[in-house]
């Protein structure tokens, strides 16, 4: 077992939805070995306490030395102890040997079927930058242990885990109708966001800081915001900043996909420190390349510094360069963006075929 020891970072989605960044040392990819963390969930589930374990294993392929399993252990303390929580950090040892009375497994015979959904995840899986799937599933090997082999892996400098605890949908859409009749009906609104184009569109400060960091601070604060309810918005159109604020109340832009508004929107949820809706934003552009706007979407993903879409927006490029090169932005890509050209030449050397001097060295 090795002694490093990853942060975890655990945020909610949305009600009973979570994600787990769990950090990689890039020395944990050099040797085969166990690394485990004790995390624990927050919000609806504060104080569910779980195990992750990562564990590398080595094959024989020089291009790819190892792959990995995943293990997610779901543990309900009985004694919480803080004798218990010292004999849990201390070494791999120790912790085999802790004695079993003070720790059970969950156990779903013995939890009302009605409870069911709010006491054990219904599904867990890893985000898709470690494989080339949208999603890899772990599957629940023994009552509270997910597993998952990821062969082959994309290395990268951390593993996210999501855990859905599948909460009552019935429950959740009557919430969620409830907020959006308040937002569209536009009842009771405590604030006022203004338009350069004289609209305006009012929301409810508690929704926005619930969802927005940006927002909560801004109405935690001495500004002018807090004191006048009204804040003045001049980087964007309503009907874009409206998407932002329908996605805080229900966890939904209806108008996502549109071309003309995704970037918007995205650019918008950064500003405001939306993660949810900056990762919908992605996964919707990296569907929308063609060979009018990859140039452009190339620079843009750069600039905002989105690895998985500017990779996705090169590799359209480099397949489709024979198109590409005879239009006026490649030639604008070449001026501003000498950076970028040079990659995308370096990438398409690998494709040539090597000639008989290089084969011989």
């Amino acid at each position: 077992m090795s002694d490093a020891s990853p942060i975890i970072l655990v945020e909610e989605i949305r009600l009973g939805l979570f994600r787990i960044y769990w950090e990689l040392d890039n020395s944990m990819w050099k040797k085969e070995d166990v690394y485990q963390e004790e995390f624990e969930l927050c919000g609806s589930k504060k104080g569910r306490e779980f195990y992750l374990n990562f564990e590398l294993q080595v094959v024989a392929n020089k291009n790819r030395p190892y792959d990995f399993k995943i293990t997610i252990e779901d543990l309900l303390c009985t004694d919480g102890n803080d004798s218990e929580k010292e004999e849990k950090e201390s070494t791999h040892q120790s912790q085999q040997e802790q004695p079993q009375s003070k720790r059970q497994k969950l156990n779903k015979s013995t939890v009302p079927s009605n409870m069911l959904p709010a006491m054990f995840p219904t599904y867990v899986w890893l985000d898709s930058h470690v494989s080339s799937t949208n999603e890899l599933p772990l599957l629940e090997d023994e009552e509270g242990i997910w597993e998952v082999a990821v062969t082959n892996p994309n290395i990268q400098p951390y593993i996210a885990v999501w855990m859905d605890f599948g909460t009552n949908e019935v429950k959740e859409k009557h919430v969620i109708t409830g907020l959006a009749d308040m937002f569209h009906n536009q009842k009771q609104c405590d604030v006022q966001f203004e338009f350069n184009d004289g609209q305006s569109v009012g929301a409810h400060i508690v929704i926005l800081s619930a969802g927005s960091p940006v927002f909560a601070a801004m109405f935690q604060s001495d500004f002018l915001e807090t004191k006048t309810r009204k804040v003045t918005i001049v980087d964007v159109e309503i009907a874009v900043f409206k998407q932002l604020l329908i996605f805080l109340y229900t966890g939904n832009a209806p108008r996502l996909a549109e071309e003309s508004i995704t970037r918007l929107l995205f650019e918008l949820a950064d500003k405001y420190g939306v993660g949810a809706l900056k990762d919908e934003c992605v996964d919707v552009l990296l569907t929308q390349f063609n060979i009018e706007n990859v140039i452009d979407m190339l620079v843009w993903a750069h600039f905002h510094s989105i690895e998985k879409l500017s990779k996705k927006a090169m590799k359209f490029l480099v397949k489709n360069f024979r198109k590409l090169c005879v239009q006026p932005e490649w030639m604008e890509l070449m001026k501003n963006h000498p950076d970028l050209c040079l990659r995308a030449n370096q990438q398409m050397a690998e494709l040539l075929p090597k000639t008989e001097s290089e084969d011989s060295e």
